[in-house]
């Protein structure tokens, strides 16, 4: 049975972000995270499964946390592959454990909404993503 909203107050829709990292422990960090702050999470380990959720018909993301450094293609490769085939995400927040000049550098590129470093710092990431995503509400 889930949690039913105070009465009085409506329900936000919760936001749907795609995840795209493949390292498990990550994943399980991030997804218990966004989760509990009430973000919808689906999850691709590699840019194909991201590639294939993005083209899923009638499923919108409000954001797609990208993780540069993928098992089969780069974050950077994957989003100039999405945008021609038409299917550029409403926001992109850039995530990885290079070196802070190349983060910014990529998420520039990219035209990403912001980027966080890994090892990340919680509220600094959650603040991104409610940012990036306000406008999926």
């Amino acid at each position: 049975m889930g949690r039913r909203a105070p009465r009085g107050r409506r329900r936000l829709r919760r936001v749907r972000v795609l995840l795209v990292e493949d390292d498990a422990d990550t994943v399980e960090a991030l997804r218990l995270l966004l989760e509990f702050e009430g973000f919808e999470i689906t999850h691709a380990g590699t840019a194909r499964e991201a590639r294939a959720a993005l083209a899923a018909p009638a499923v919108e993301f409000g954001a797609v946390l990208l993780d540069l450094s993928l098992p089969d293609k780069s974050g950077l490769e994957l989003v100039e592959e999405i945008e021609a085939l038409g299917l550029r995400p409403r926001a992109v927040v850039v995530m990885s454990a290079a070196p802070e000049s190349l983060l910014q550098a990529a998420a520039r590129r990219l035209n990403a909404v912001g980027y966080v470093r890994k090892p990340f710092e919680t509220g600094v990431l959650l603040g991104m993503l409610h940012r990036a995503s306000a406008g999926a509400r």
